[in-house]
């Protein structure tokens, strides 16, 4: 009798265990926000933002690392990194800031080939991509970014 509760508790006890380490789901990317660039000093122009995520798990995670770069047209115009450990609670959005420098040359291109219509208001489509480096007690896993957002080009240009 006593050895089969034993054998039911270390049953119990590994079911338990099993279903409490349920792998977390990545945070959902659900836009950037905010997005402002400083003016153009050395052909280079300082990008500021938000990334606005979305935790899915009934769980806390810290974000610990964000890499993006930022590409138009297929050429790299960016490439940003921000190091900065910011908790999401559990089914919460939160928002993870981040900043890097711009190379205006290969907008400048852009510009060269159809600038009437950008300056006209045509929007230029920004592909960020990288990934997000999270935390949950102490178990680190990065998730990939691949999104797009269109930003006017007139508003880059007239710093």
């Amino acid at each position: 009798m006593r050895k089969a509760l034993v054998n039911n508790l270390i049953f119990c006890s590994i079911l338990f265990l099993g279903w409490s380490c349920k792998q977390a789901e990545p945070a959902e990317l659900i836009r950037f926000q905010k997005l402002t660039f400083g003016p153009v000093v050395n052909n280079e122009t300082q990008v500021r933002g938000e990334a606005l995520l979305y935790n899915p798990n009934s769980f806390g995670v810290s974000i610990k690392e964000i890499q993006l770069q930022i590409e138009i047209e297929s050429a790299k115009v960016a490439s940003l990194r921000e190091v900065k450990v910011v908790k999401a609670g559990a089914k919460k959005e939160f928002v993870v800031p981040f900043q890097g420098i711009l190379v205006m040359a290969e907008i400048q291109k852009i510009v060269e080939k159809d600038g009437l219509a950008y300056l006209l208001g045509k929007k230029v489509p920004l592909q960020f991509t990288g990934e997000i480096k999270t935390s949950i007690a102490g178990w680190s896993s990065k998730y990939p970014v691949n999104v797009k957002e269109e930003v006017s080009l007139n508003k880059l240009l007239s710093r």
